[in-house]
């Protein structure tokens, strides 16, 4: 199956796409999301919606996100930076 990558997508999970699927990042690293829709109209509003503008709203980027900075909390650098101190916030 051929996929393409679009131009449009300023999502920073966004990898590619084909007729009526988009592939993102997941949360675990080397994960890939899957998001199949049942036709072309929904699959390219979707795009629009999140991958070309919105995605700070989609729920794939927040999973993300959320993931990221799970990681983030667990590296010795971030917790000797915020003084050791988990519950500290900026």
């Amino acid at each position: 199956m051929k996929h393409t990558v679009s131009v449009r997508a300023v999502c920073p999970y966004y990898r590619h796409e084909n007729s009526q699927m988009i592939y993102c990042d997941g949360a675990q690293d080397g994960s890939v999301v899957h998001l199949a829709f049942s036709n072309k109209i929904d699959s390219r509003g979707y795009k629009k919606q999140y991958c070309q503008k919105n995605y700070e709203s989609c729920k794939i980027f927040a999973c993300c996100v959320a993931a990221e900075d799970k990681k983030a909390e667990k590296a010795p650098f971030y917790h000797a930076f915020r003084g050791g101190r988990k519950s500290k916030k900026w």
